[in-house]
């Protein structure tokens, strides 16, 4: 598996390559996707700090959640339709993972 996932990253490395030599992409339009996926990221993560601190709620973790949440909705709100990219990437990857690994 790891040899596939090498692969893999090294096309879509020379993907993106290609379509920055080529003009299709400015680079300013590449940074804002790697931020933006990052930010998509950052969402996910934030999901997960939600239903671990679901279980077993402190004032303090909500707090800190609540303070999370909003920064990220604050960051979200720059991103236009160029939201599409992630989210196909994000919904792909569940969907291949409850495909193949059968869950």
């Amino acid at each position: 598996m790891p040899e596939r996932a090498l692969w893999l990253l090294f096309v879509a490395f020379s993907l993106s390559l290609v379509i920055l030599s080529v003009g299709w992409l400015s680079v300013a339009q590449m940074m804002t996707l790697v931020s933006q996926n990052f930010m998509v990221l950052y969402a996910v993560s934030l999901l997960a700090y939600w239903r671990i601190i679901w279980l077993r709620p402190s004032v303090v973790a909500v707090l800190m959640g609540i303070v999370a949440t909003g920064s990220c909705v604050f960051l979200l709100q720059g991103f236009t339709w160029w939201w599409l990219f992630p989210l196909t990437l994000l919904g792909f990857g569940a969907w291949r993972g409850r495909c193949c690994l059968g869950t």
